[in-house]
């Protein structure tokens, strides 16, 4: 029987990885994209896909290459935000179901050029603006120099919406007390 090295259950007490620090370094960036609207049979991937490489800090600021064997639960999300990366855009409403502005004069017998406004009280659907897998699980690869790293491979996202955006990554580590 294999023996896997899974955290306990919550309440229990867990080992501290609090001192380690880690640190994402984009290895390929992407180009470009085209918006791959609101179908999802049309997807179409940012290109290339994005990869990182994952480095543990050292105490004196030193970038070590992570290669540890036990990182089978470090876990990277990507999300989606504008090109100046103080707003999220990873959620977008479906146009199809905004309300339109409906208008219509009101007969007034002092005024007749004032208009109306309809408010529709039917609220607009949201649909997530970056798809495809968002999270990663690390990956032991090696490089074009044939050294080993753990790498997250992001090879499957579309961006829905035209415009400039940048991607924000979040490391975790599920087996971190």
């Amino acid at each position: 029987m294999a023996s896997y090295d899974v955290p306990p259950p919550l309440g229990l007490p867990r080992p501290s990885r609090s001192n380690t620090r880690y640190e994402l370094v984009v290895i390929q960036q992407p180009i470009h994209a085209r918006c791959c609207g609101f179908g999802e049979k049309d997807r179409r991937l940012i290109d290339p896909p994005v990869i990182l490489q994952l480095f543990t800090v050292a105490a004196n600021g030193d970038m070590i290459k992570e290669t540890n064997a036990d990182s089978k639960l470090y876990v990277v999300h990507c999300d989606l935000y504008c090109e100046n990366r103080k707003e999220k855009r990873s959620v977008v409403y479906l146009p199809s179901s905004v309300p339109p502005e409906n208008k219509r004069k009101r007969l007034d017998d002092h005024n007749p050029h004032i208009e109306e406004k309809i408010i529709s009280l039917r609220q607009p659907k949201s649909v997530r603006n970056l798809t495809g897998s968002l999270t990663a699980n690390a990956s032991h690869l090696l490089n074009e120099h044939n050294e080993p790293g753990t790498y997250f491979v992001f090879h499957d996202l579309s961006v829905r919406t035209d415009g400039r955006f940048t991607l924000k990554f979040m490391f975790m580590d599920l087996a971190a007390g």
